[in-house]
């Protein structure tokens, strides 16, 4: 990854470019015996170098840093309920049938010693926090519908993180709202927001998103976003986006009236 900034040259300019190099093999394990209970396992070992590195007072300085350690997770799915509805006179589809699955997943990052030290630019990266086991609980809902074939056509899932660290839960790229999240003793939790997805695809030609999170905290949403999109032929596509980052008042990340966003396109 290369940042770099630039101004004219009789103006005063401060380069805050890096180079970074990412390596992540990973190995699968699935686990599918039975179609109503499934256990899927990976380990991942990764090692990262950046360019420049964080002296012990927070300053940035051109020394090399490198950083290494290992992610395990099995993530446990079911057992899982259906049900199948026949409507032959439909003349959308002929069978439904509706799926429900809770999952579990755990994870497990092994320690990062030199997390203070690593310049802090991009969250998915940058911002792993070792020495902590990750637990993910959520439930979905599917709905197929068979006319020629089956296929999914909606999907609801919700799911909340529990972290045993709570400085994990201040970014986790997971959670668009954790970005920014309260550094204040009094306001850290091991909770991650809830998070609430919808999609929808009633043709092979439309397909729709709905995406919000709750903060437990406050006790309400913090970010709210919907999309869709319809192809018109293989040459042909027009979509369109909104999203929205609220203001409130006493949740700190939120509580700068001009951190507030409010966005469309097409």
């Amino acid at each position: 990854t290369l940042i770099r900034s630039t101004v004219s040259e009789d103006v005063a300019s401060q380069d805050q470019g890096l180079t970074r190099l990412d390596f992540t093999p990973t190995i699968r394990v699935p686990f599918t015996r039975w179609p109503f209970f499934r256990i899927n396992s990976s380990v991942s070992w990764r090692s990262t170098y950046w360019s420049e590195s964080l002296n012990l007072a927070g300053t940035r300085v051109e020394e090399g840093i490198g950083r290494q350690f290992f992610d395990f997770r099995s993530t446990f799915t079911g057992p899982s309920f259906n049900r199948i509805f026949d409507t032959p006179q439909n003349g959308f589809a002929q069978r439904w049938k509706h799926v429900i699955e809770p999952s579990v997943t755990v994870q497990r990052t092994t320690a990062v010693d030199n997390f203070n030290r690593i310049v802090q630019l991009e969250t998915a990266t940058d911002f792993i926090v070792g020495g902590v086991t990750t637990y993910t609980y959520g439930l979905t809902n599917r709905l197929y519908a068979k006319k020629e074939s089956s296929r999914e056509i909606a999907n609801l899932s919700v799911n909340q993180r529990y972290y045993t660290q709570a400085i994990a839960a201040q970014c986790d790229v997971n959670y668009i709202s954790t970005c920014g999240a309260p550094t204040r003793d009094e306001d850290e939790t091991n909770f991650s927001p809830v998070s609430v997805l919808a999609r929808i695809s009633p043709t092979d030609h439309a397909q729709g998103q709905f995406r919000t999170e709750w903060n437990p905290r406050a006790k309400t949403f913090t970010t709210v976003s919907a999309g869709g999109s319809f192809r018109f032929s293989e040459h042909v596509q027009t979509s369109a986006n909104w999203s929205m980052r609220r203001f409130i008042e006493d949740l700190p990340g939120f509580d700068n009236e001009f951190s507030a966003s409010h966005n469309v396109d097409a």
